[in-house]
């Protein structure tokens, strides 16, 4: 499975900073996870982690909580992930795998205001003991969605969604027949993890402003099939802005993903070719035969900016880290997956796209038969 940037970040931080602050334990029983309940009346959602923190549903306001070395019980809270500004101290004092009962004491006026936290369940294939999605779900529920007015891609109706000034986006499907597919909810699930991401990647940078951005756009749109892209561009900390973009295909009536590599006709490489197209840079790896894949290399690259050259080819076709498959309204598309060198290009979101007819000569016999669909009911 390929590293996301958060697994990445994740990983840096417990080796510098050691599994005590991964996974403090109190009364033997690591507190690691999400936490909700109360503090001093007002509703909290607290995350005990590497980089522990917790907010109230009054001012939203993401506040460090560092754990002290001195004493595995206390956290001191802070507003700036530096302990400088720390006055305030969180003391548990009872603590169960699924309930924190404890004060907060501010040395300054020495107020105490006693909180009491219940342990959120978190998906066991999560990757994150405070997984965005779940630590910022209440505040992600609260966000104002918006939407553009109705557009037309390949005679049907949809439209995109917006949250956070517009800086993340999905779609929504709105003809009679995808607009009760299982792919709008996944358009607003997908939408839903992105302002959860993007308050993730604030936290991550304060007190810089982090940036976090996502743009969604329809490629084909069928009967049985749909086809999109995701380009992701932000800065969440480290020497390097964020760049990412995907393909996406999915059957409209299950919601299912739909695997294109199955389409073609695929060898098992183990010889790290540069040359070929292939699903990934590691190997064994699926890749199209030579021939095929010189016809897709070869061929014109399209950019979704203008501003993007053809500078850019050779090193694009070389440097690849495997490509993704999708269909397009003018045939297939190969976005090819850049590494860290080529970060710079990734929102050109360049790609090949050609026609069915130029490929039929590597489809597999699932790949035959499902073009021959697509073009049936083309023509119908």
């Amino acid at each position: 499975m390929k590293m996301t940037f958060r697994a990445i970040y994740q990983l840096s931080i417990f080796l510098i900073i050691g599994s005590w602050a991964f996974a403090a334990q109190t009364e033997g029983a690591a507190i690691t996870g999400v936490w909700r309940g109360t503090l001093g009346g007002q509703q909290t959602i607290a995350c005990f982690d590497y980089d522990s923190r917790y907010y109230n549903l009054r001012d939203l306001q993401d506040r460090y909580l560092n754990h002290q070395e001195k004493g595995v019980n206390s956290w001191a809270e802070s507003i700036t992930p530096s302990r400088s500004d720390s006055n305030i101290t969180w003391k548990i004092n009872t603590f169960t795998p699924h309930r924190l009962v404890g004060v907060r004491i501010n040395a300054t006026n020495k107020k105490k205001v006693a909180f009491q936290l219940s342990k959120v369940k978190v998906p066991k294939d999560a990757g994150d003991a405070c997984p965005a999605s779940v630590y910022y779900a209440p505040k992600v529920a609260i966000q104002a969605i918006g939407s553009s007015p109705q557009r037309q891609f390949m005679s049907k109706p949809y439209r995109l969604l917006y949250a956070l000034n517009k800086s993340v986006s999905t779609i929504e499907l709105l003809d009679p027949v995808s607009g009760t597919s299982p792919l709008n909810q996944f358009f607003r699930n997908s939408l839903q993890q992105d302002i959860a991401e993007s308050f993730d990647c604030k936290f991550r940078t304060a007190p810089l402003e982090g940036g976090y951005s996502t743009q969604s756009a329809l490629r084909y749109w069928g009967s049985q099939w749909i086809s999109w892209s995701v380009s992701l561009e932000g800065y969440c900390g480290g020497a390097h802005p964020l760049f990412a973009t995907s393909l996406k295909t999915h059957d409209i009536e299950t919601g299912e993903s739909e695997d294109l590599w199955k389409w073609f006709k695929t060898k098992l490489d183990t010889q790290a070719d540069e040359y070929l197209v292939c699903d990934s840079s590691f190997n064994p790896r699926n890749c199209l035969s030579a021939k095929a894949s010189k016809i897709i290399t070869n061929s014109k690259l399209r950019y979704d900016k203008k501003d993007c050259g053809e500078f850019a080819h050779d090193y694009i076709d070389i440097h690849s880290e495997g490509y993704e498959i999708s269909l397009d309204k003018d045939g297939f598309r190969f976005l090819p997956k850049q590494p860290e060198a080529g970060r710079s290009l990734r929102p050109c979101f360049y790609s090949h796209v050609l026609p069915f007819s130029t490929l039929r000569p590597f489809l597999s016999k699932t790949g035959r038969d499902s073009v021959n669909k697509i073009l049936q009911s083309t023509n119908e």
